[in-house]
């Protein structure tokens, strides 16, 4: 090995499904560790501080717990109080244990990834790249190590599909019910969990018509013929050892007839059940859909009553209530930041009724229009992917941020933890495939970066007719991501999760047909 390839290969060690983990990690702790400095010195980067300010307000809510008292004391926390519980040892241990905390699920997020696109039997190779795709990814690891909290949202979204994925209802149901305690928005997430827990889901799928009870029956009927040729064996004379030997040779089919014939007459009641009722496997509401339902309503209620017997109607207020109808005039991508900019500066120039009638009225409008456009295209993508369920996840939560009324940076880590493993079923097969994807995703990133620009402008410059300026980058930011939206659309070959009580692989191609019809099955 020649002495330039022995440097590059301890500079740049080569990534394994262990290794690629801890670089992930060491990454963000020395991330964290130049954070503490350029908080510390903030006059050498513009004065702006590397922490979010998000990461003070969490803060000053653990002090508050700490000393027995609400963390809704503090000014601007509108979480639960689950994460000022968990943050208390920033109070008492070290200022950044939360930063920390965050990178660690960040970090999990990846294992989670990894582990999905495993199961579903991606190749190694394509499983480290969308790995390495969300543990590098420059907006998640700033998000976690400036102190956000949406990598815990992240890792209880992903653990819920992971669960679902090997068959353990009740942790994925679980999981489900605390990401929708925490971060209200998990809820889009029960329209394809729903409708993909069909009877392809049910681990014991050919108790319900999938063949397996033929080969039941086949045994028995085996079983049962092997036994009368013995006897009969014995009773012409062949000799009393040849039948105590062939007796025992089959003393194991001899003992499973009684077990076998039980399964059989399960066999034919479940097929009964599955062709009558609708809480059969068949049925709207088969016991999968049931169970992930009422576990996951419980885990989210008495998390939710704990809660509110502790705080009271204040942590209904600002946890729950508050983001149903938050409204932000600043920080923020959507066009709807502008209606309520004039709505503020109408408020407080004491305008006539009659403009402050049509100021409300144009804002009552847009908000209305936006809310319709992202409940239901969230919706009716739930349903239309549902069975490509990664792939539905990740488009659900892009259009949910993309067409909501309130969009930071920190929102764009909901779906950057989706997007590895919805990558897994994209086709692209050929040149204009890719090129109509990296042109909608160089679109989206420019229109970002106009955003920002003209955001700068307005709120650190006070740039005079800056709130315009920034509204039409919104507008631009807007149909850019409406447009990559679509070109993934577009590109995406949707395929099965759940074939017959299993997790379908995507390792060869040419085993990934599967029927558009799904009725055509029972038929």
């Amino acid at each position: 090995m020649s002495t330039s390839s022995r440097v590059k290969s301890l500079l740049f060690p080569p990534m394994t499904s262990k290794s690629i983990f801890y670089y992930a990690f060491a990454i963000r702790v020395s991330l964290i560790l130049f954070g503490k400095v350029q908080d510390a010195n903030p006059a050498f980067f513009s004065g702006v501080r590397y922490t979010d300010i998000d990461y003070d307000v969490f803060t000053d809510a653990a002090r508050y717990v700490y000393n027995n008292q609400s963390p809704y004391e503090r000014n601007t926390y509108r979480y639960t109080p689950l994460l000022a519980w968990m943050l208390t040892p920033n109070v008492f241990w070290f200022a950044e244990f939360g930063k920390v905390l965050f990178s660690l699920c960040d970090v999990y997020c990846g294992k989670l990834v990894y582990s999905i696109l495993h199961k579903r039997k991606c190749s190694e190779n394509f499983t480290l790249q969308m790995t390495a795709l969300y543990l590098f990814n420059p907006l998640t690891m700033a998000i976690s190590t400036r102190g956000s909290c949406d990598a815990l949202a992240n890792a209880l979204v992903l653990f819920s599909l992971k669960s679902l994925m090997f068959g353990t209802i009740l942790s994925s149901a679980v999981s489900f019910g605390l990401a929708v305690h925490f971060r209200m928005y998990p809820i889009i997430y029960a329209v394809p969990f729903i409708v993909v827990l069909d009877v392809h889901y049910h681990v014991n799928w050919n108790y319900y018509g999938g063949g397996g009870g033929a080969r039941l029956e086949s045994r028995y009927a085996w079983s049962r013929s092997t036994e009368e040729k013995t006897s009969s064996g014995g009773g012409r004379g062949d000799g009393q050892e040849q039948h105590e030997q062939q007796l025992k040779e089959n003393n194991i089919d001899r003992q499973s007839i009684a077990i076998e014939t039980k399964e059989t007459r399960r066999l034919r009641r479940a097929r009964a059940l599955a062709s009558k009722s609708i809480f059969s496997a068949n049925g709207v509401f088969n016991v999968a859909r049931l169970l992930l339902a009422s576990i996951a309503f419980a885990s989210f209620s008495v998390v939710t009553f704990v809660c509110y017997w502790k705080y009271g109607q204040k942590y209904l207020n600002e946890a729950i209530l508050y983001h149903v109808s938050r409204k932000d005039p600043r920080h923020n991508f959507a066009p709807n930041f502008f209606s309520v900019y004039l709505d503020t500066a109408i408020e407080d120039a004491e305008s006539g009724f009659g403009t402050y009638v049509l100021s409300k009225s144009l804002t009552k409008m847009y908000a209305w229009a936006s809310k319709i456009t992202q409940y239901s295209l969230t919706f009716l993508i739930g349903i239309a992917f549902a069975y490509d369920l990664p792939f539905a996840m990740f488009a659900q939560t892009f259009a949910f941020v993309a067409f909501n009324s309130v969009i930071t940076s920190q929102y764009f880590a909901w779906w950057c933890a989706l997007l590895p493993i919805g990558l897994a079923t994209s086709n692209y097969s050929n040149r204009d495939s890719v090129a109509r994807v990296m042109s909608a995703t160089v679109t989206w990133i420019v229109s970002k970066l106009v955003w920002l620009k003209n955001a700068h402008s307005l709120e650190m410059l006070g740039e005079e007719n800056g709130h315009f300026n920034t509204w039409a980058a919104s507008c631009g930011f807007l149909f850019a991501s409406a447009n990559l939206l679509r070109a993934v659309i577009l590109e995406q070959r949707t395929k099965r999760v759940f074939v017959r009580g299993r997790v379908q692989t995507l390792e060869n191609e040419q085993q990934h047909q599967v029927a558009t019809d799904v009725a055509s099955i029972y038929t």
